[in-house]
């Protein structure tokens, strides 16, 4: 069974991506980086290293931000592969993983759901300022933002108890607790 010594990654993915692990309250790792290799198998290649680095610290659990529905166009495709990949690795890695719905994220850090179309930008900036004020992180990206946010929702997800929830936090991880049940400990779909 996970511990408070639990340890949790937690990826924004992207070609601007965020990455956090976590072990109980502890930052091991919180950054944000820049896929620039000039072929898209070069940027998953990348991807993979990134995770091959992550692997270090032996999460018990990947929490992975889920694709926005809204996104259209070319974007759209590339942000499946970079799913994919991840989710390859973490099964090759024998890793739990979590796949969390944007609206989720917000409202686990913000307290209330998405304001719809249009509002995104806003959203991410509120998000960024919920993690430094309640958890007292320094985030210099949104996706830092949001790395960090997914990492608590896994925590808490992972051991019940670890740290007293608002209402709407205790609604999402009851949610997302019952996939991970749901699901044996591997895989949980959206």
């Amino acid at each position: 069974m996970a511990h408070r010594s639990a340890t949790v990654l937690a990826v924004d993915p992207g070609t601007s991506f965020g990455l956090c692990v976590l072990r109980g309250e502890e930052v091991l790792f919180l950054g944000s980086a820049e896929l620039t290799a000039l072929t898209p198998s070069g940027r998953l290649d990348d991807l993979w290293d990134w995770l091959f680095q992550m692997a270090a610290w032996r999460p018990e659990l990947l929490v992975l931000e889920g694709y926005s529905f809204n996104r259209q166009g070319k974007g759209s495709f590339t942000l499946a592969e970079f799913g994919g990949v991840i989710k390859l690795f973490a099964g090759a890695a024998s890793w739990k993983i979590l796949l969390v719905a944007p609206q989720s994220l917000k409202k686990f850090v913000v307290g209330r759901g998405s304001g719809g179309k249009g509002a995104a930008k806003v959203e991410k900036v509120e998000v960024a300022l919920n993690v430094m004020k309640r958890w007292g992180v320094e985030v210099t990206t949104e996706h830092q933002a949001d790395a960090y946010g997914l990492a608590r929702l896994g925590m808490n997800v992972l051991v019940p108890g670890f740290e007293t929830l608002t209402v709407p936090q205790r609604e999402v991880v009851a949610v997302y607790g019952v996939k991970i049940e749901e699901a044996g400990g591997k895989v949980t779909l959206k």
